[in-house]
């Protein structure tokens, strides 16, 4: 019994040590983020330009608009993460967020407009040179960029709208 206490003991004294170590530093996760980004649009941009039957130039020129794309949205995507976290704090009953409803709102309201212009951006930069055929294929393939990808995010755009469980 004691041996057995014991043994519990030691495996509880030594599980923190174990999770300490397996932590990676801030700056290798920004940096693998960074590659993993970097990969999947070149992946992105090279199935889009398959699928559409271009050459890797066209594929070169994708992955450099998804880049800008993405650069720029960022910021957007900062302002939209904010704008949501004033809201649901106010719809907890925070009362510093009440005050902050209404900017929270327009915030909201103009980010998501300046989205739509970018992915309207995007898609002008994508199809130039492109005859309506190819258009269409690659709307319908960046509308089906998962439930939250480019054109296919859940408030508004070109893909089709989420589904429901």
């Amino acid at each position: 019994m004691k041996s057995r206490i014991l043994a519990v003991l030691l495996a509880l004294s030594l599980a923190p040590a174990a999770f300490a170590q397996s932590a990676a530093p801030p700056q290798q996760d920004q940096a693998a983020r960074q590659q993993r980004h970097e990969a999947h649009l070149t992946q992105r941009a090279d199935r889009l330009a398959q699928k559409l039957g271009l050459d890797a130039a066209a594929a070169t020129r994708f992955k450099a608009s998804f880049e800008d794309f993405s650069q720029r949205a960022q910021g957007l995507r900062g302002q939209l993460k904010t704008a949501r976290q004033t809201l649901r704090a106010a719809a907890k009953g925070d009362s510093t967020a009440g005050t902050q409803v209404e900017a929270a709102i327009g915030t909201l309201r103009s980010v998501r407009s300046q989205m739509t212009q970018l992915e309207d951006k995007l898609f002008d930069q994508l199809s130039n040179g492109l005859n309506q055929q190819q258009k269409a294929q690659l709307v319908l393939s960046i509308g089906h960029h998962g439930k939250r990808g480019h054109f296919g995010h859940r408030r508004g755009g070109f893909g089709p709208p989420p589904r429901t469980p």
